[in-house]
């Protein structure tokens, strides 16, 4: 299934966290969004997400999803280049704080970025 260009598209689409619960049916799997859209232009809304990430302790994990996706990628494009590989908005600043909330914590720390390059 092709939608005016030659990139395929999945036949359904899976969250992170669904993805998780789905592997892992033993674990306890939270989903907290840090931020209110992909642009993530505020960062008055990380509370929720740094107060999950100092909770979950020692031996758990905590998996920082961020990146891009198709609302953000109509920005880029053949002869439409982005004018920085930066993490959108206040990405980087949530995975600033959720890493070292994780890490008093005792937790891991994963970073999956989706999408187009980006630095981290």
């Amino acid at each position: 299934m092709c939608f005016n260009n030659s990139a395929p598209q999945p036949a359904y689409y899976t969250t992170v966290a669904s993805g998780a619960k789905a592997a892992l049916p033993n674990a306890t799997v939270v989903s907290v969004p840090g931020c209110d859209n992909i642009f993530c232009s505020k960062n008055d809304t990380f509370g929720p997400a740094i107060s999950a990430a100092s909770h979950v302790g020692k031996g758990g994990m905590v998996v920082f999803v961020g990146g891009l996706n198709g609302t953000f990628n109509m920005a880029e494009g053949e002869g439409l280049d982005r004018q920085s590989l930066e993490l959108p908005g206040f990405q980087h600043e949530l995975m600033v704080a959720t890493h070292s909330a994780a890490k008093a914590a005792g937790a891991s720390f994963v970073v999956v970025l989706i999408g187009s390059p980006v630095a981290a």
